[in-house]
């Protein structure tokens, strides 16, 4: 996914696979995380400015790697689920490709994360003025009606977030029904299930959206712990 930003906004060349993963590696080893969970972000700069408002694919990126111990969400959060609120900021669905590449200027994302927070809740939810569902500040959301898993799908302009694409390949791996389609706030909260995904939550259930219960109010619902318990086995020790 960097690589393919990197090409689509013009970045130079100088970066690619070998070059993050290695870096990666030097920087988990020189800070004694090989061997346990680390979070990791990996930050492309433009390098030189130089001219106003103007691409130079001519510049070599500068690579920026941080690695540091992960801090997990607590265990009490799977078990009972999290509250999820709609933002007040609205998005278009389409017209704004930016939203599919993972960028810096993201202002917006923390500013709807905040205001989750300031009503107790820990993920905020991005709709359409008409309420068509679109992802969260930091995740992917899907819902599960009738043992089918349902997501948007990427025809919209949202991040093609790495677990979501994950979750789909264990979907499609253990016999799982997985639909990507428009869906509307309405299908969240008449959904027996809702969890959202992202690399350091991994694959979290919903207990709250905004005012609603979801499903029976039991968080940990049998297809999101199902998904979770998949993904835990690709991703846990070797």
């Amino acid at each position: 996914r960097l690589c393919f930003s990197l090409s689509e906004l013009y970045y130079g060349d100088g970066i690619n696979k070998n070059t993050v993963k290695e870096g990666v590696l030097k920087l988990l080893e020189k800070n004694n995380l090989s061997k346990r969970d680390a979070y990791i972000k990996i930050i492309v700069t433009r390098n030189n400015y130089r001219e106003r408002f103007r691409f130079d694919p001519q510049i070599k990126p500068n690579l920026i790697i941080i690695a540091k111990k992960l801090k997990p969400f607590p265990d009490s959060f799977y078990r009972e689920g999290i509250k999820l609120i709609t933002s007040t900021i609205k998005r278009n669905s389409m017209g704004n490709i930016l939203y599919r590449h993972k960028l810096l200027n993201y202002f917006e994302n923390i500013y709807a994360k905040n205001e989750a927070y300031l009503l107790g809740a820990q993920e905020a939810l991005f709709t359409t003025r008409d309420r068509v569902v679109l992802e969260c500040a930091s995740s992917n959301i899907f819902s599960i009606k009738n043992d089918t898993i349902f997501t948007p799908g990427l025809t919209i302009d949202i991040l093609p977030g790495i677990t979501r694409e994950i979750i789909l390949k264990i979907c499609r791996e253990n016999e799982i029904k997985v639909i990507q389609k428009r869906l509307h706030y309405y299908n969240l909260i008449e959904a027996d299930e809702v969890f959202i995904s992202n690399a350091i939550m991994e694959v979290m259930p919903v207990k709250y959206l905004d005012s609603h219960i979801i499903g029976s109010g039991t968080a940990s619902g049998k297809l999101s712990v199902e998904i979770l318990n998949h993904y835990r086995k690709l991703t846990g020790p070797v």
